[in-house]
């Protein structure tokens, strides 16, 4: 009968409102299995979807109280609960069914929908469904999961981006950037405009209907950046093929887009950043998800092993950046192989260590206080986390490694005796040291190589 509301406007919200109180029911298990029947009218819930879609994003302006958006958001939590707290929990647990249930392709589609809606809070009322779909050892079998991860990536990765202060938008057929703008901050927010028609206006009006304040909206961004990236890494761990050549293919776009110079606008220098650190952020969870599995070994994962060699000799061998924000986004990228480098050539991982070398050895203008909190200056940050990708790689060196710990030995003291050198980098470069001399197998080559 609730089901049946929902195609009627003037008790549809109230009748969601219901069905939401129903299926976020927690409990034995046994006492919630009725609550699956909701998939058998899994077409009655979704068929309210189109109609509420249009009617809620036609208009460039929206209000709080407006009806159509309220039910849209109550109908985008009903699809996701019964997701991820019914469907989830009950598929595959003792004494229920392991098979497909049905519909389900049909709700994952729904909940694609859902995904990439304009509104970035229905987006995100999505997440934990996708997390839990993600996580369920039966649903991950399905070839309807294993079918819609390449599309879930990309939707995913345009709704990475962090805010940025700008004082401009910017638009293009592949990416729009809608910079939401207030008296203090203006935020931007990515989507792929190509699959949603998407209109700068119609992102504004929604952020502007959702939160008050400018603190509200900053707050939310980055729960809904962490809930996408923990999205990437369950599916790189699904599905790690398709994982490592989406993010092959995305990577190979980011580098070959120019760089801003001193003439580029400052849209397009924000739209630039961003992008390259989205990508930062996409590869290290990626790799979080499934290089472990490219460690085990596996005729299977040849084919992905060839394809991050070739995109990481394509990042290696772009022309130098000496901007701090393109280097920090660059060695953030390289940072995410060190993990794989001991199945890739030698020379992809001398080509690693010179680029971390080059920007150790970088000057530094504005060595004194920089902008931010922390103190460093923009050149200084990137040289922290250069310092950082170091010691990690020094914490289980691989045995290639190993073998070239002399030379990099030769190339931290040359560093350790320029003057120029600040202390972080110093205490960054002995402590990585330490942690490779740990794995040595005598006690005489460690104290050797320490002094």
């Amino acid at each position: 009968m609730l089901s049946h509301l929902l195609q009627l406007s003037p008790f549809r919200l109230q009748a969601c409102e219901c069905l939401l109180l129903v299926v976020a029911r927690k409990g034995a298990l046994a006492d919630r299995a009725p609550l699956l029947s909701l998939f058998q009218n899994l077409n009655l819930i979704t068929s309210a979807v189109p109609s509420s879609f249009v009617r809620a994003t036609e208009a460039h302006q929206l209000h709080p109280a407006d009806d159509n958006y309220t039910f849209l958001k109550r109908l985008a939590q009903l699809i996701s609960v019964v997701g991820s707290n019914q469907l989830c929990q009950l598929w595959g647990s003792q004494g229920f069914s392991a098979k497909e249930p049905p519909n389900f392709q049909g709700y994952l589609e729904v909940l694609s929908k859902f995904l990439t809606h304009k509104s970035p809070l229905v987006a995100s009322f999505t997440m934990p469904a996708w997390q839990q779909v993600l996580r369920n050892d039966e649903a991950i079998k399905t070839s309807a999961v294993l079918d819609i991860i390449p599309d879930l990536l990309m939707a995913v990765f345009m709704m990475l981006p962090k805010p940025w202060n700008s004082a401009s938008g910017y638009h293009d057929t592949q990416v729009q950037c809608c910079y939401w703008r207030s008296n203090k901050i203006s935020c931007i927010l990515i989507t792929h405009s190509t699959q949603l028609g998407m209109h700068g206006m119609q992102v504004e009006a929604y952020c502007t209907a959702d939160f008050d304040s400018d603190q509200d909206l900053i707050h939310f961004l980055g729960t809904f950046r962490n809930n996408a990236l923990e999205i990437v890494r369950l599916a790189a761990h699904v599905a790690p093929r398709a994982a490592i050549a989406h993010s092959c293919d995305l990577l190979q776009q980011v580098m070959s887009q120019p760089a801003p110079d001193h003439g580029s606008t400052a849209a397009v220098t924000v739209r630039f950043y961003a992008i390259w650190e989205a990508m930062a952020a996409m590869m290290n969870h990626v790799g979080v998800g499934c290089f472990k599995l490219l460690l085990d070994g596996g005729p299977q994962l040849e084919a992905s092993v060839h394809r991050l060699q070739g995109v990481l000799s394509n990042l290696l061998g772009m022309p130098p950046h000496e901007d701090p924000e393109a280097l920090l986004s660059v060695i953030s990228v390289a940072a995410s192989f060190t993990p794989i480098l001991s199945l890739l050539p030698t020379e992809l991982t001398e080509g690693v260590l010179s680029l971390m070398f080059r920007i150790l050895t970088m000057p530094d203008p504005a060595a004194a206080l920089g902008d931010s909190g922390t103190g460093l200056s923009p050149i200084a940050k990137v040289k922290r986390k250069t310092g950082v990708m170091l010691v990690d790689m020094c914490k289980k060196p691989s045995a290639r490694f190993l073998g070239m710990l002399d030379a990099v030995c030769r190339a931290v003291q040359e560093v350790l005796i320029d003057e120029k050198t600040t202390e972080m980098v110093r205490k960054l470069l002995l402590q990585a040291m330490i942690r490779a001399g740990n794995s040595l197998d005598s006690l005489e080559a460690h104290r050797g190589m320490i002094e």
